[in-house]
């Protein structure tokens, strides 16, 4: 009987749960919405090694945070616990630039449903956030034969 007893409370202690959707119920076929964000939006004087949150209205796949998020001109890491998306630096956020969070519609729910729109939230190190600064390297397409140019744009350095 004692050994029925250790062997069933093994079992109990190596089962594990995954997480991921209820099953059952209706289909989902809304997109993600975010609640909420700390820091708020287009905050200032943010420390060195504060941690970005937003928090949707349903889990969101890990996987799927991992592509969407860019963070231009830092290293970051994404974690993801449920309905929280946690964005933190690697060595701190760097000083000298604007802390620009893109959050592309490559993310998703487990059920595939992708954002609506692309987020974008806007952070400084310093008391204020310049408005008056375009990074990117200016760029062209040129005929050289015709001496024509097709188009400018600005190259932010993402890739989507």
């Amino acid at each position: 009987m004692k050994q029925f007893y250790h062997f069933t409370l093994l079992i109990f202690i190596s089962a594990c749960a995954v997480q991921g959707p209820i099953s059952g119920g209706s289909v989902d076929l809304e997109a993600p919405e975010l609640i909420s964000v700390y820091p708020v939006n287009f905050s200032t004087q943010i420390a060195p090694n504060e941690k970005i949150t937003l928090i949707f209205n349903e889990q969101i796949d890990p996987i799927s945070a991992h592509e969407a998020i860019r963070v231009a001109n830092h290293d970051f890491d994404v974690k993801v616990k449920g309905k929280k998306l946690i964005i933190s630096s690697k060595k701190g956020w760097n000083p000298d630039f604007l802390l620009d969070v893109y959050i592309g519609r490559v993310l998703k729910d487990y059920q595939g449903n992708s954002l609506d729109k692309p987020l974008n939230l806007f952070y400084s190190l310093s008391d204020y956030i310049p408005s008056y600064e375009i990074n990117g390297d200016i760029i062209n397409i040129f005929d050289v034969r015709n001496s024509i140019r097709y188009e400018y744009g600005l190259n932010s350095g993402y890739n989507y």
